[in-house]
């Protein structure tokens, strides 16, 4: 069963500060609640922020790794972990004499 996510502007009223109580009351409208949203708002949408790069970068990273594999694999090369994929892709296809335009006469 999933639980009942408290409302931010209400706390629990408790005799016992262990326990809490059932019974909800509202916060007052005062400039420290205002405040208090806003810096929360803010948090979270840096937080919203923070999530979507850590996701681009992964996504960005699979992206390029997949498609240096796939090229590997078209020139009949094994794949190769991604830990290792730079420096081999680097002498494959940049330092090798066979992938390089062939000089004109």
């Amino acid at each position: 069963m999933e639980a009942k996510r408290a409302n931010p502007y209400t706390t629990q009223a408790s005799s016992n500060p262990g326990k809490g109580s059932s019974k909800a009351v509202k916060i007052p409208k005062t400039r420290e609640a205002v405040e208090f949203a806003l810096e929360e708002s803010i948090r979270k949408l840096a937080r919203a922020y923070a999530a979507r790069l850590l996701i681009l970068q992964e996504d960005c990273y699979n992206a390029m790794v997949n498609s240096t594999q796939a090229l590997l694999m078209l020139m009949d090369i094994d794949p190769i972990s991604p830990s290792q994929l730079y420096e081999n892709a680097k002498t494959i296809l940049v330092e090798n004499e066979h992938t390089r335009k062939p000089k004109k006469p």
